[in-house]
């Protein structure tokens, strides 16, 4: 057949296989967010400890199953600092003798998916609460933007003069 489409092309058996690879992905991840969200249902302290945090903004139901799963490794008798830190949400403080001083960062050292979870939420949150809105970049002055959100709308194309 002409263009091949009769044919089975390593291109297209590689797409096939990919394809059928993530139909079977999400299959399963739909289907442990389902037993998952069974294991909530059944236990009434789980259930309560759930409803708090969707109803946070931005905590979706695979945000909130995340986050519920990273903190019940906890024990329950934590301070906040001790879930901060454990989280690597703490601030850490650069400085490099009296000349070199950074602005504080968070320190990355505790649980990786923790964090991970509560990236996006953390987003949404700071575009639609607007108690978080004063956090986010605009309030931040310009000279301390770093350089990528800083110089962005300079790199947009422009016409020049060409020397003829």
């Amino acid at each position: 057949m002409r263009g091949g489409f009769g044919k089975s092309t390593p291109r297209r058996r590689c797409l096939f296989v990919t394809s059928r690879s993530l139909q079977f992905h999400q299959r399963a991840m739909k289907k442990l967010r389902q037993q998952a969200l069974q294991c909530i249902a059944a236990d009434a302290q789980l259930q309560q400890r759930y409803q708090l945090l969707r109803s946070a903004q931005g905590l979706g139901e695979i945000s909130a199953v995340q986050t519920l799963a990273e903190l019940l490794l906890l024990p329950a008798d934590r301070e906040v600092r001790q879930w901060v830190a454990y989280a690597g949400l703490d601030p850490r403080e650069y400085s490099s003798g009296t000349s070199v001083r950074k602005y504080t960062r968070i320190s990355k050292v505790g649980n990786a998916h923790l964090r991970r979870a509560l990236y996006m939420p953390a987003l949404v949150a700071s575009r639609v609460e607007p108690h978080l809105q004063r956090f986010t970049w605009p309030t931040i002055p310009a000279a301390h933007w770093p350089h990528s959100i800083q110089f962005a709308p300079r790199c947009t194309p422009t016409k020049t003069k060409t020397a003829a």
